[in-house]
């Protein structure tokens, strides 16, 4: 449609800034986005987040949203950062990508239904069993790290 879109976090900062928005094409434009991988799957991913009213307004203008649109959608966001906000940063672990290779699943399907299973039990015996596997995997977790 050679529309400029999102791909990823719309609320990431830019590498080179406004400048960057303002003068290089668009799809040159990378963002300060991390991940860490292991065995090709992604166990954690963040990024720096972007924390300027003038960035936030020309990445969103670039792909095809006016100021107006930008307060609508993100208002609480929009606002907030009318009062400034501080350079951040975060990572957030995927925790079932992580069970998933140690328990050397080929995907994350069988952690979802163990999950789904799970949480629809609330028998309290079977919520001191799950406490009693928590802890072994713990366990089994702390002798992988000194293995």
């Amino acid at each position: 449609t050679k529309e400029i879109g999102f791909t990823h976090n719309p609320f990431s900062m830019p590498q080179g800034g406004l400048e960057a928005l303002e003068t290089k094409d668009p799809l040159d434009v990378l963002a300060y986005q991390y991940d860490i991988v292991c065995n090709g799957v992604e166990l954690s991913s963040g990024a720096v987040r972007n924390h300027d009213m003038d960035i936030m307004v020309k990445a969103f203008e670039i792909a095809g949203y006016d100021e107006k649109t930008l307060k609508r959608k993100f208002g609480a966001l929009y606002q907030a950062f009318q009062f400034g906000a501080p350079p951040h940063a975060g990572m957030a672990p995927g925790i079932d990508r992580m069970l998933m290779l140690l328990r050397g699943e080929e995907n994350l399907r069988a952690q979802h239904r163990l999950h789904r299973r799970e949480r629809r039990s609330t028998d309290a015996r079977t919520q001191h069993s799950r406490i009693n596997e928590s802890v072994g995997l713990h366990s089994r977790l702390l002798r992988l790290q000194r293995a």
